[in-house]
């Protein structure tokens, strides 16, 4: 049987891993700040309130197991909030990531897989594979793109990034653009927006955690791997598909406070390496992952 543990597991990204990983029968340990929220209730796992920045004796008789697969989501990740608080961004997102990595290469047979961010590329009008320039233009970037380097330099290949692009789905409730969008409309028909035509790479949350999976099972050669849909839309486009899923016309303001000084003009990933190594036909695509969202399929 194989022993996960998952970091950030109460999260967003995390809770909907625990779920498939339950359905593999596997019981994972989840390590939070955190108690668990009611998107993991009825799920199996074991649970330890623990701050990864702090290394103290409860987190490390966690990694005295041999052979472990440490998925290592634990992360400050809103970027207005990482350049409001640049100190607690990178006492997270590389300290905290340094103690992870120090713990699993003591583990013997264990491996970290890391979620990094699309957000270590720069802007670009072509879309980007793994091995495109990094030159991260804000402290998240910037913090993932030191995370990284801690890994490459201290686990000698014992490790999996995921630069995860824009990662949507239920149970998020950070205010990025599409659950920002889904909140303002069950209060209304007016939808407040910052930058209308910057594109980003939607992926859908079952489409992520299928790539975690299939990596914990069985590894996969690539030592980086985008994970991303390879199309880039608009917020303009998304309010577009939108309006056309709940067939009514919504009223869009942009507002000033919502524009970001460190907004990227286009993001959009080339995912062709994780489409052939983990075998994905098919994307959930915009329109799919939209619907299901907001006619709570999912």
């Amino acid at each position: 049987m194989k022993h996960v543990i998952v970091t950030g597991g109460c999260g967003f990204i995390g809770s909907a891993l625990v779920k498939q990983l339950n359905r593999h029968r596997l019981v994972p340990t989840i390590i939070d700040i955190r108690k668990p929220t009611s998107s993991l209730r009825g799920l199996e796992f074991r649970f330890k309130m623990i701050d990864v920045a702090v290394r103290n004796t409860s987190i490390t008789k966690l990694f005295q197991n041999i052979g472990q697969t440490v998925v290592h989501l634990a992360a400050m990740h809103y970027i207005p909030e990482c350049e409001m608080h640049p100190q607690e961004c990178f006492r997270t997102n590389v300290y905290g990531t340094y103690n992870i990595v120090d713990l699993v290469k003591k583990s013997r047979g264990s491996r970290l897989l890391f979620a990094s961010s699309g957000a270590v590329y720069p802007s670009s009008s072509k879309n980007l594979d793994e091995l495109s320039e990094l030159q991260p233009d804000s402290i998240y970037g910037e913090t993932k793109k030191l995370a990284e380097s801690i890994i490459q330099g201290h686990l000698n290949g014992r490790n999996k990034i995921f630069r995860l692009f824009n990662v949507y789905g239920p149970n998020d409730n950070t205010p990025h653009l599409i659950p920002s969008i889904v909140h303002q409309l069950n209060k209304g028909d007016v939808v407040n927006l910052g930058n209308l035509h910057t594109e980003r790479d939607y992926i859908f949350i079952s489409d992520v955690v299928s790539c975690f999976i299939k990596e914990i099972l069985k590894p996969r050669p690539a030592p980086i791997y985008n994970i991303g849909t390879g199309v880039g839309s608009s917020a303009a486009r998304i309010m577009s598909e939108v309006e056309n899923i709940i067939n009514r016309s919504i009223r869009v303001r942009t507002a000033s406070t919502l524009l970001r000084s460190t907004d990227k003009e286009r993001l959009v990933s080339n995912p062709r390496k994780a489409r052939n190594d983990y075998e994905i036909k098919n994307f959930i695509s915009l329109n799919q992952g939209l619907s299901a969202l907001l006619n709570n399929k999912v």
